[in-house]
Formats: C-alpha cells, structure tokens, sequence
C-alpha cells in the first residue's frame, strides 16, 4: 500500500500521472483496477484513454513501442459514490488474485482513511498479492497529517517537461518527495517517465542542480526505492500465507 499526494492543489494531475506510472511500472501483465470516486472525477477529471495508452509505451496507432508496453484494455475502470465505497472496493480489488494493481482516487483522504481503514487495506494487499496505490484527490497535501500503515507515502509536485527534438512537448517529470517509507529512507528526486521503455529516468544533472538552486527541489543520485522488489516480496508472503492455509 502506497499513498499519493499531490504538494499543493496545481499538482494534482501530476500525482495521477506518478501514479499511473507506478502502475504501469510494477505492472506484471496481470490487469489494473481503476476506482476513481465521482467527486474525484467531477474535480480533477476523468483519465485520457489516449495519454494512458502513450505513457503505457504504445504509438497513437495502437503500436507497441517496446516489447513489455501495457496493452490499455487491461485496467477496469471504476467508479464510485464516494470515499466509503472507494476504500470499500479498493479493499476488494486488493484482494483479487487476478489483479497486479489497484489504484483508487479519493477525495476527503483524511477523514475517509484513518489508521484503522488503512490496516485493512495493508492486509488485503497482503492476502491477495496486489500493489495498492491511493490517490489524495482534489487537493493540495503539503502540511496534511495523516496517521497511516501504508508502506511509502509520496508528496509529487510538477516539473517542467524537457521539449523534444522537434519541439514537441516532452515526457511527464515530476519533483518527488518520498515523506515516509516504512523500514527505508526517504528523500528527494527529480524524475521524468521514459514511456518507450516504461521506466523512471534522472532528469539532466544541469536541469537538477538549476532546479535544486531555485529550492523548487532538492536533486538526488540513485534509483528510487524498490517497490517492485517489496511488491514480490509480498506476493511471496501471500501464497506462502495460502499454502500454509491448505495444509
């Protein structure tokens, strides 16, 4: 379990757009489940089937770009009446043995996801082997305190994209605060989406030590933590629990 937030209310879209990308990158060829709350559509609006489809390594023709692209028509889209019926059906979700990924937009995420919602949810990742992604809607998240068993919790604010060669615009980038991680460090990044071979990449050692200077945000070395090593450990836990369950 993971949580989302965007830094302040303009970076919203950004925190959609990281966590689709976490997704698509811990994906195993497995489906996605998509739960996004009706206020959260009403709000922040609802996904671009044509953006999912470039950030998932495929052409605007429906062309793979790399040989492990996402094929778009694997997420189940969801939506819900309100933070109750998403955490409700996240819950679910997580414990579907068919699903990689789930990944829930919730506004309210303070008043809707306390400690004790949030351990159910730990626990239904635990049992069915799934990575769940909770998405804070609507909102900026900056000084938001929130009590919660989720694994790592992630503060994204927008960066300006590195124009193409043709000047065209460039690839998602985001600043990245991981604020909590349980068991690990946290820190800072500056990242951008490499969608041809769906992977993270360092924005330019130039571009991060100018952005590090303005104090927009602090560029650091290194891969960011290794949530699909975690995502594997946990499925291993799962069927390790299951096999223990049958004897």
């Amino acid at each position: 379990m993971h949580e989302i937030l965007a830094e302040e209310a303009g970076d919203c879209g950004a925190a959609h757009g990281f966590a689709l990308a976490l997704a698509l990158r811990l994906n195993r060829g497995g489906a996605m489940l998509w739960i996004q709350e009706e206020r959260a559509r009403a709000e922040d609006g609802a996904p671009y089937p044509q953006g999912i489809a470039m950030m998932a390594g495929k052409t605007m023709a429906g062309n793979s770009m790399a040989g492990r692209a996402f094929d778009p028509a694997r997420i189940i889209m969801l939506r819900t009446r309100d933070a109750r019926s998403t955490l409700w059906a996240m819950e679910q979700g997580l414990r579907c043995p068919g699903l990689d990924t789930v990944l829930a937009e919730v506004t309210g995420l303070a008043g809707a996801c306390d400690l004790t919602a949030s351990r159910r949810l730990v626990l239904a990742a635990r049992e069915g082997g799934a990575t769940g992604l909770l998405v804070q809607a609507g909102s900026g998240a900056r000084d938001l305190k929130i009590a919660s068993a989720a694994r790592t919790r992630w503060l994204i604010g927008a960066h300006q994209s590195r124009r193409g060669l043709a000047g065209e615009p460039g690839r998602a980038a985001w600043r990245l605060h991981l604020a909590r991680h349980r068991g690990g460090r946290e820190g800072r990044w500056l990242r951008e989406w490499d969608h041809e071979h769906g992977r993270f990449s360092a924005i330019g050692a130039g571009e991060g030590a100018a952005a590090a200077r303005s104090g927009a945000s602090q560029a650091l070395s290194g891969d960011l933590p290794a949530l699909s090593r975690e995502r594997a450990d946990q499925t291993r836990g799962g069927a390790a629990r299951r096999g223990a369950a049958a004897r």
